[in-house]
Formats: C-alpha cells, sequence, structure tokens
C-alpha cells in the first residue's frame, strides 16, 4: 500500500460495508476509487486535496469526502482521521444527490466514527483494493 497512510474500511457485525458498497458499483466507479484511495496512500499528510478529496463542514464536521465523478453522477466515500491511531477509516459510501452531503449520511459516518473509536480491532480492516 502507501507510504504515508493505511486506509481502513468500516465493519459491522463482521461485514465490511465499504467493500460491499464498492462492489455494488460500475467498475469504473470502482477503479477510479482505487486509484484515488492509493494516490491519497502515497500523499503525506497534510497534502490532501482536491478533485481526490474534501475536508468537511458544518453538519459533516469532522469528515473527509473522497470524490469520485463517473458519467456525471458524483460518488462519495465519508471517512475520518482521527480513530485513535489517525490513519483513516472509511465510513460510507453513497452517490451524492446534489450540490450537499445530505446531513443524515453525515450522521450515519459520524456514528459509524464513533463505533471504531470504541473498539478499532472489531470495526476496522485494512481496505481491501481487490
Amino acid at each position: 500500500m502507501g507510504t504515508e497512510h493505511t486506509f481502513y474500511d468500516y465493519v459491522e457485525d463482521g461485514e465490511n460495508l465499504i467493500r460491499t458498497w464498492l462492489a455494488a458499483q460500475p467498475p469504473p466507479v470502482k477503479a477510479k476509487f482505487t486509484n484515488w484511495l492509493l494516490h491519497l496512500e502515497a500523499t503525506p499528510p497534510g497534502k490532501w486535496s482536491r478533485p481526490y478529496v474534501d475536508t468537511l463542514t458544518d453538519d459533516c464536521e469532522g469528515l473527509f469526502e473522497v470524490r469520485v465523478m463517473v458519467s456525471r453522477i458524483q460518488y462519495r466515500l465519508l471517512g475520518c482521521h482521527d480513530t485513535g491511531d489517525r490513519t483513516p477509516t472509511l465510513l460510507h459510501g453513497f452517490t451524492k444527490p446534489g450540490n450537499k452531503v445530505p446531513k443524515a449520511y453525515c450522521d450515519t459516518a459520524l456514528e459509524r466514527k464513533e463505533t471504531v473509536r470504541g473498539d478499532l480491532r472489531s470495526h476496522r480492516a485494512v481496505h481491501d483494493y481487490s
């Protein structure tokens, strides 16, 4: 993997929800996310920027989004950095319906962030690039 970061995926009841979500997306979407995440893994801390990633504010404070657009559809992975050992964890994937990330998606990601903080071993797995 990258030399600066290792991405982790959110796991619930033994299921890697990020892997499951990505597997359900069209192949070009999964391929683009793979390329973006590999790029970000090799990028030094504090150097992440658009178009790959954006730091969120307001209802989504404390989260970042990895951004992919394919065929004029916006796909997003929400994640966080501060999960105890400061490694990025991907928490929620979705198709973005408009200009703002819906509050419900942020709420889901923030709840998962707290779950991960409470038990890193049970709720995270190294990101699966296959």
